[in-house]
């Protein structure tokens, strides 16, 4: 059996008017996941450090950051000063991902790679030693209510296994339609994280969606 896997709600549709009891709502979760969005390497833009450093001080859960950004260069060191624990950039967006990587280490926090359902495992092969996250989409980023991809299922096991011939252990994350539909699968393809978006932050009790997402998940 798996260890459990986490729960990560994306807040991305949270009522920020209200966000410290938006947070309260998802204590159960095991970290809260955010959305940094630019407008340029996606269409939307969602919000920044300001919004970043208010979920860390209304919350004692770890803060996940996906960074959705052109150059994540520019922007690694300043999230992490406003409250992430962890900093997932696109390989995508940048071809500085040594020096992105080297400075999310130097200030103590995960650095992760997040992967556009269209980018293949292998551009991973040069960083894989080095990362401690690595994020799967499994829609195409920054569009909302979008249908689970159900190929990303193939590329988490080509993921998991590309791991072991590296003798190396990151997290793996999904995010992307996640529900008790596809959970299950999500785990025993190798997903350690489990982000949950509309699941959870539509749901009318998000401690019981949480729950029931994690319920599904022990089963593997």
């Amino acid at each position: 059996m798996k260890n459990p896997c986490s729960i990560a709600p994306s807040i991305l549709s949270a009522d920020f008017s209200v966000l410290k009891q938006e947070l309260e709502s998802l204590g159960s979760a095991d970290l809260i996941h955010l959305d940094i969005m630019d407008g340029h390497f996606v269409d939307s833009i969602s919000f920044g450090q300001p919004i970043l450093r208010s979920v860390a001080s209304s919350t004692t859960l770890p803060i996940d950051v996906h960074l959705m950004v052109e150059q994540p260069e520019r922007m690694c060191r300043s999230v992490i000063e406003a409250g992430a624990n962890s900093v997932t950039f696109h390989l995508e967006a940048t071809r500085h991902w040594q020096s992105i990587v080297d400075n999310i280490h130097s200030c103590g926090k995960k650095a992760g790679v997040a992967l556009n359902p269209g980018t293949p495992v292998s551009w991973l092969e040069s960083i894989i030693q080095e990362i401690d996250l690595i994020l799967v989409l499994a829609v195409n980023p920054g569009k909302p209510n979008q249908r689970f991809i159900p190929h990303t299922l193939y590329k988490l096991q080509e993921l998991s296994d590309l791991c072991k011939r590296n003798n190396v252990s990151p997290l793996l994350e999904v995010d992307g339609g996640i529900d008790t539909s596809n959970a299950r699968a999500c785990v025993e393809a190798g997903a350690d994280i489990l982000v949950a978006g509309r699941s959870v932050m539509g749901a009318d009790n998000r401690a019981d969606a949480i729950d029931q997402l994690r319920q599904v998940a022990l089963l593997c």
